[in-house]
């Protein structure tokens, strides 16, 4: 029987799959990396004799090279750009938590995940990308220095500068090795073929798509912040830039739901719900439940358990849209209780706390729409879901109309109100005029002075490689 974790990332023949994973956070990109090697040693794909070629110099891709090593291997690491750890070392504005997600576990709030046995790049506090990646390549360097090719490691050669969606693979499925024909030297006209025992491919997700695709010209240049490089200007304790007050936010997975917690209350995640702790320690009402109780936490959890298992068999996210339904309504319906059921001083404590000064100020201009094409949130981390509809009851019951929540609906055009859009730093602060969509022929129009677009990204194929159903992100572009 092959191993379970080769199974579910396996493409072809000794090709192996990272890129896409559906459950992406960095923590997850490193335990994956380190079953999938300690697999492919343990099923003798690769070894002495039998090299490894990794796509992608990201975490989970030098975390995989440096364990083969470790495993007597010789690995060959590809990567597009001339720098390790790419990705992440562009992001000083998001915060990378390796315990976040398993919300509300008992290890979350350490940020240390508890594991037996050694991933050669273990993230053991939360910190911004930028840091983390420094405290990575800090591992690689002293690898380099120490290690690679020494004391029985094998040795691990980084091609920098190289496409791989530019080499060829053979499928070779009778063979010992898996033959790769292309240029390995960037600039170099000579052609070469060389043999592994195994492929696995890290490339990353692909471009954000933050502008519009297709290219329809509704939205006139507009390109909104990327998620991981790009400020918003929305920091964490900070009052909004000047001339925020109108935010407008399309899409409903992790990134849509934690800019709509940066928006109203400046922080996300943990640091979030630290201050629903605090205010649940200053409690004015002590019958009163701020945090979720035991029941609460069960009922929710089982449907999260419930729809994650029933996308991780459906062939693609439009399979189980009764599913995403009933997780989502699942939470609504269970916090919703707990925020009308609070004494109205005690959902005013702890909105004081939570949101935005100017969210609750009655002379204040901000309002926060959010729109989402789906009819609920989409596939995204317990966390993110509790915080993000805890945020919209609240003010649902205490400033109606300062959060508008549009399921079903889409961004349709966007028209710059005095200036020109060219980039997201441009249109910071400037008026657009917003028109969305709600379907069945209805409209309706907004002004935007800030406008975040999460709609996912746009996958990296390898020319011979169907995507894995399993775990992955889904290939389909959104229409």
């Amino acid at each position: 029987m092959s191993n379970q974790i080769m199974a579910l990332h396996r493409v072809s023949p000794r090709c192996y799959d990272l890129t896409g994973l559906r459950t992406g956070s960095v923590r997850d990109q490193l335990l994956r990396s380190t079953l999938m090697v300690n697999a492919l040693c343990a099923e003798s794909l690769i070894g002495a004799g039998s090299p490894l070629l990794i796509f992608g110099a990201g975490a989970a891709g030098m975390n995989a090279a440096m364990l083969a090593a470790a495993r007597h291997v010789d690995v060959t690491v590809v990567e597009l750009t001339t720098n390790v750890f790419p990705s992440i070392s562009a992001s000083w504005l998001r915060r990378i938590d390796p315990t976040e997600y398993d919300w509300p576990h008992g290890h979350w709030k350490t940020a240390r995940f508890p594991m037996v046995g050694t991933i050669p790049l273990p993230q053991t506090a939360a910190m911004s990308g930028a840091s983390l990646a420094s405290a990575f390549t800090k591992q690689w360097d002293n690898f380099l220095k120490t290690r690679n090719g020494r004391n029985g490691y094998g040795t691990v050669t980084l091609l920098q500068g190289l496409d791989a969606r530019a080499l060829v693979e053979s499928d070779l499925s009778a063979n010992l090795f898996l033959e790769v024909h292309g240029n390995w030297l960037p600039g170099a006209a000579a052609m070469q073929t060389r043999q592994f025992g195994a492929r696995l491919s890290c490339m990353g997700y692909g471009k954000e798509q933050v502008s519009e695709i297709p290219l329809l010209g509704m939205w006139q240049g507009y390109v909104g912040p990327e998620f991981w490089t790009d400020s918003d200007g929305i920091d964490a304790y900070q009052p909004l830039p000047a001339g925020v007050n109108k935010i407008v936010i399309s899409g409903a997975g992790d990134g849509g739901m934690q800019d709509l917690q940066r928006a109203s209350t400046s922080l996300f995640g943990r640091l979030l719900y630290e201050l629903l702790e605090v205010a649940d320690s200053r409690n004015p009402s002590p019958t009163s439940s701020i945090l979720p109780t035991d029941g609460m936490l069960n009922i929710m959890m089982s449907a999260e358990e419930t729809a994650r298992r029933a996308f991780g068999w459906a062939p693609s996210r439009h399979g189980v849209p009764h599913t995403l339904q009933k997780w989502h309504d699942t939470f609504k319906q269970a916090i919703d209780k707990m925020v009308h059921g609070w004494p109205l001083n005690v959902a005013t404590h702890v909105a004081q706390n939570l949101f935005r000064p100017e969210l609750l100020d009655p002379s204040s201009p901000l309002q926060i729409t959010w729109l989402m094409r789906d009819a609920t949130p989409g596939y995204a981390y317990a966390l993110n879901r509790y915080l993000s509809v805890l945020l919209c009851s609240l003010a649902e019951r205490l400033v109606p109309g300062r959060i508008e929540v549009f399921p079903s609906s889409t961004l349709y055009s966007i028209a710059p109100v005095g200036h020109i859009c060219t980039s997201a730093a441009t249109c910071l602060g400037k008026r657009h005029a917003v028109e969305i969509d709600h379907g069945n022929g209805m409209q309706s129009k907004r002004d935007a002075d800030l406008i975040i677009v999460r709609h996912g990204v746009i996958p990296q194929r390898l020319s011979k490689s169907a995507p894995v159903p399993e775990q992955m992100t889904p290939y389909d572009l959104p229409h």
